[in-house]
């Protein structure tokens, strides 16, 4: 079980860290909310259902239609990628276009090597050299990590001290569907806030991307507090549901302000950073649940959920500190500056 999860990991991580970069290919800095949007509500919507149709798969069926399920939904999305989707890297594009001008593969095909050297390193090189995309890859990791120790926190508030069935105890996170939903909806107003604010800077600045999550922001620790002291008896169960609405329509509106503003800071270089961004998220949505059981039992869930609330107040106002000083910083960042010598 654990070799062929390694499996579906590896296989799988390319939907997660070449997606964004697809999207950014595809549409204008200035319509890229929308399909962001979609894209991350596919991406968050998934986890979050998973457990209430999973609940009920193991209620009537048995554990193994699960797997049979995703077997059918990623086998059919599978054969639609391979008919459907083109390639729409401009690198890649100009590459091949050279080589059917010339008429020849090995002229100018780059070496394997080269292309591994550079699709492995510089994600890594860029996340842990560039302040700005270690930082608001950090805050999004620990909002995705939140997420996915809910899928642990929920259990215990709903199973075992409410007492509810497993696939009842899966509709408690329809709160959190519900505010991403929200969200999605909302997201053709990002681009009325984009234009509003890039009117306002003066130019198409990286930073107009950011002044609806400095309020935003703040409803991580607000719905993490909600959700602490009135998720367990005798409150009644929808209050604790409640609470997940602002956290998932935060988490969604925070992955595309944090995402759109990181490719229009890095442009050509978006792709990289992207991925250490997806692997950095992945990282911390593999790690949490490992402790969540030992951290809502031994601290208990009113406890356990403010301490987590309480690391999100201290990372709160990096939206604020990015769209005040990211001009500064990206004045000193290596890979914005060869991007505007790229694009020069």
């Amino acid at each position: 079980m654990i070799v062929f999860r390694f499996l579906a990991g590896f296989f799988g991580s390319p939907a997660v860290t070449n997606s964004g970069g697809s999207i950014t290919d595809i549409w204008a800095q200035e319509d890229r909310s929308v399909p962001l949007a979609l894209f991350s509500a596919a991406s968050f919507l998934g986890p979050v259902i998973a457990p209430t149709v999973g609940g009920f798969v193991c209620q009537y069926t048995t554990w193994r239609w699960n797997f049979w399920l995703v077997l059918i939904m990623s086998g059919g999305c599978y054969v639609a990628l391979v008919l459907f989707v083109p390639e729409t890297y401009a690198s890649k594009l100009l590459v091949d276009k050279k080589r059917r001008l010339a008429g020849c593969s090995l002229a100018v095909q780059p070496s394997l090597m080269g292309l591994l050297s550079t699709t492995l390193t510089r994600p890594w090189k860029m996340l842990f050299t560039e302040p700005i995309l270690f930082l608001l890859s950090l805050y999004m990791a620990f909002v995705f990590g939140i997420l996915y120790l809910d899928f642990t926190a929920y259990p215990v508030v709903y199973r075992e001290t409410r007492g509810w069935s497993s696939g009842i105890a899966g509709l408690s996170f329809l709160g959190i569907c519900v505010g991403m939903t929200v969200a999605t909806l909302a997201s053709p107003y990002l681009n009325h806030i984009h234009r509003t604010y890039t009117q306002r800077l003066g130019g198409p600045f990286p930073e107009a991307r950011l002044p609806h999550l400095i309020l935003t922001s703040w409803l991580i620790p607000i719905s993490l507090f909600w959700f602490a002291w009135t998720a367990t008896p005798p409150t009644h169960w929808i209050s604790g549901i409640a609470a997940g609405v602002p956290f998932g329509f935060s988490l969604i509106l925070l992955f595309l302000g944090i995402t759109s503003y990181l490719t229009d800071c890095y442009g050509p270089f978006g792709a990289s950073a992207l991925a250490a961004n997806a692997v950095f998220r992945a990282t911390f949505g593999a790690v949490f649940p490992l402790f969540s059981n030992d951290l809502y039992r031994g601290l208990g869930v009113p406890w356990a959920t403010s301490l987590l609330a309480f690391v999100g107040l201290v990372m709160a106002p990096l939206p604020w500190i990015f769209y005040r000083f990211g001009p500064r910083i990206r004045a000193r960042s290596k890979y914005h500056l060869k991007m505007r010598e790229y694009d020069g």
